[in-house]
């Protein structure tokens, strides 16, 4: 079955109604993103970062307060982390993982068990990638790091560290090339062929 690209405001069959990304009017149902209709599902194409209790999510430390620090985590919401929960002390453009506690009403996001990461790089992929890119139990991820060596944390709020590593940039072309195709089907088979193929190269 052939996919269709959605709009926000497409109309869609009765038997969406309820389905995730739909919403209802005049006994009509709709779509309220841009997507793709894959059989009775929507695959969203973009969208920011929506917190969940408990996501694992990688963070970079924007600025140094007297007890705390604000973490740039990909989201339009405030975002700090107390001193106090830190074995290191971290200083601006530190990279951390951590897990999301809880988030309260005015959506400011509180973490636990914040831990520096080494040295490396950080790029941003829309969130609604991330799936994709982390794969059925990991199996992208692992390919990835297996067959460039180097170590890959992905956040679940879009963000992915690299270590410093020499493939570093091969892992960026790798991911991006991921984004781009995630809606494609046989992704996995391609992104095997194409690592391949690089390091033949080298």
């Amino acid at each position: 079955m052939d996919d269709t690209i959605l709009f926000p405001g497409v109309e869609l069959e009765k038997t969406m109604f309820g389905k995730p990304y739909t919403y209802s009017e005049n006994d009509k149902v709709y779509s309220e993103i841009f997507g793709l209709l894959r059989g009775d599902r929507i695959v969203p194409l973009q969208g920011a970062y929506e917190p969940i209790v408990g996501d694992k999510i990688i963070g970079v430390v924007s600025e140094e307060r007297f007890s705390s620090y604000n973490i740039y985590i990909n989201t339009a919401y405030d975002t700090s982390l107390s001193t106090k929960m830190c074995r290191q002390e971290l200083f601006v453009g530190d990279m951390i993982e951590a897990e999301v506690e809880k988030i309260d009403e005015t959506k400011r996001i509180y973490m636990k068990y914040p831990k520096k990461l080494p040295h490396g790089s950080v790029i941003e992929v829309p969130a609604v990638k991330i799936p994709r890119l982390i794969g059925k139990q990991m199996s992208m991820l692992n390919l990835i790091k297996e067959k460039t060596g180097c170590d890959v944390k992905v956040g679940k709020n879009g963000l992915v560290w690299i270590s410093d590593c020499e493939n570093r940039y091969l892992v960026v072309n790798v991911i991006n090339k991921i984004v781009r195709e995630a809606h494609f089907s046989g992704l996995t088979s391609r992104i095997e062929e194409f690592l391949g193929q690089k390091s033949n190269e080298v």
